[in-house]
C-alpha cells in the first residue's frame, strides 16, 4: 500500500503513524451505516477485522522502521495472531530477528516456508535452516504446516454446487462438475498452456495437496 512505500521516507514516518492510529481507532468503532449493500453483518466485521489486522501490522512495521523495536514487536505479534498473512509473518520475523529472538523469528519464517502462495518461501527456509538445528526447523515446518491447514479451513466458505457445470478437459473429455465431485471434497484449477503463473501454481498444488490430511480425495485439473 501507499501507506507501506511512505514509511521509507523518515520525515513521513509520523505523519503515517498518525493516519494508522486514526483508521485504527475507526475500525475499533464500526459504522453500520457503511455496511456493503447484501453484506451480512458477520461478513462485514470478518472485513473489518480483517482491515485492523493489516492496520496493526503496518504501525508495527512504521514502528519497527521508527526503530521501536519492542512496541513494534508487539503490534506485528498481535497482527500475526488474527489470521494466516504472509506479509505480517514477513514484518514479525524481521522485527523478532532484529530483538535477537532467533526462536521467535523461526517460527514465523516456517509459515513463509510452508505456504505454496509465498514467493519467498525458498529464501526464509533457507534462512530457517541457518537460525535452527535440522530437527528443530523440521518440527517448526511441520507445527506450522498445522497452522496453515487449521487456519485454511476456518477461512474457507463451503459452497455447495448445486446446478450442472460441464467443463472441457485439456483432451477433449467434458466432464459434468456436480457429477464429478460427488460429495467429496475437491480442487478445480482452471489454467491454460499459455499462462505460466497458472502452470505454477499447478506445480505447487500437485506437491501440496497428497500431504493434506483429511484434504481433498480428488483433484479435477
Amino acid at each position: 500500500s501507499m501507506a507501506r512505500r511512505l514509511t521509507s521516507f523518515p520525515s513521513l514516518r509520523d505523519t503515517v503513524l498518525a493516519w494508522v492510529n486514526a483508521e485504527i481507532a475507526r475500525r475499533n468503532a464500526p459504522d453500520d451505516r457503511y455496511r456493503p449493500l447484501f453484506w451480512s453483518e458477520a461478513r462485514y466485521q470478518g472485513a473489518v477485522d480483517s482491515a485492523r489486522s493489516d492496520l496493526l501490522g503496518l504501525k508495527g512495521q512504521v514502528l519497527l522502521a521508527m526503530g521501536d523495536t519492542l512496541e513494534a514487536r508487539a503490534y506485528l505479534d498481535s497482527a500475526v495472531a488474527q489470521g494466516w498473512d504472509v506479509a505480517r509473518f514477513r514484518a514479525a520475523a524481521t522485527a523478532r530477528l532484529a530483538a535477537a529472538d532467533t526462536l521467535g523469528a523461526a517460527g514465523l519464517l516456517a509459515r513463509i516456508a510452508v505456504d505454496p502462495a509465498a514467493g519467498d518461501a525458498a529464501a526464509a527456509d533457507r534462512t530457517g535452516r541457518r537460525l535452527l538445528a535440522p530437527s528443530a526447523w523440521v518440527a517448526e515446518r511441520e507445527r506450522a504446516r498445522s497452522d496453515m491447514l487449521r487456519e485454511t479451513r476456518r477461512e474457507a466458505e463451503p459452497r455447495r454446487l448445486d446446478d450442472s457445470v460441464r467443463v472441457t478437459r485439456r483432451l477433449g473429455e467434458a466432464i459434468d462438475l456436480r457429477d464429478a465431485l460427488d460429495g467429496d471434497v475437491t480442487v478445480v484449477a482452471f489454467w491454460h498452456p499459455l499462462c505460466l503463473t497458472c502452470l505454477a501454481e499447478l506445480e505447487k498444488l500437485s506437491g501440496v495437496l497428497p500431504g493434506l490430511p483429511g484434504g481433498p480425495r480428488r483433484a479435477i485439473v
